[in-house]
């Protein structure tokens, strides 16, 4: 990179190799944008979403900034698309707890306990799923809050096996199920229970669970 005044301005003049200039047609379309994708997911992953940026993820793969805004938005859309990819593995952890067990009641302390090991196994990923804002501006697309619906149909499944009373709000009381699962289990993963003695967010779920069970039957 060499820096020159010509005509009473300031230019900067960059010397890019032949390979580099190459390589914006070395991936398709679609090879980018899995290549954008798994960069930001593994950069997630490993460090947290508040160290990622389109800077270091544009690093990452050896691009510039401007060709991922030719596939991306912005960071928003792209973190759109690694939480879709972290939904996708939260929601096959928990279907596969479901098919092993056929009593809805064990079904829901499994569903629990393995959310709970979601988040203490993959705190960045399960991190970036419930504590990332999104703009104000960011719409986001159906398919993608499909997703998240998805989540909640599956515990709704399970809680409808459950009551007896048919009547019952089911939706009402998976939201508050779901509700209190991802409390508990945000302040485990924080460290706030120790705070008031109760350092064991498997047993407090379990309790939770079992006051909220008895009220169906």
């Amino acid at each position: 990179m060499n820096n020159f005044f010509k005509n009473g301005k300031f230019f900067t003049l960059y010397h890019i190799s032949y390979k580099q200039m190459a390589r914006r047609s070395d991936h398709t379309r679609d090879e980018l944008t899995k290549l954008i994708l798994d960069s930001a997911f593994n950069l997630v992953s490993k460090s947290g979403y508040t160290q990622v940026s389109t800077r270091k993820i544009a690093a990452e793969i050896g691009y510039t900034v401007g060709t991922l805004y030719n596939v991306f938005t912005n960071l928003d859309d792209i973190f759109i698309h690694v939480n879709a990819r972290i939904i996708d593995m939260l929601l096959n952890r928990l279907k596969a707890v479901i098919d092993q067990e056929a009593v809805p009641e064990k079904s829901i302390y499994l569903l629990a306990e393995e959310y709970l090991k979601f988040s203490r196994e993959d705190y960045n990923l399960w991190n970036i799923l419930f504590e990332y804002r999104f703009s104000n501006k960011q719409i986001l697309p159906n398919w993608y809050t499909n997703k998240i619906a998805e989540l909640f149909d599956l515990l709704e499944g399970v809680i409808s096996d459950i009551a007896s009373n048919k009547t019952s709000d089911i939706k009402s009381t998976t939201a508050i199920i779901w509700a209190g699962i991802h409390g508990i289990c945000s302040l485990g993963t924080k460290g706030k229970l120790a705070r008031i003695k109760l350092d064991n967010p498997e047993v407090l779920v379990k309790q939770f669970i079992n006051g909220v069970i008895a009220n169906l039957n």
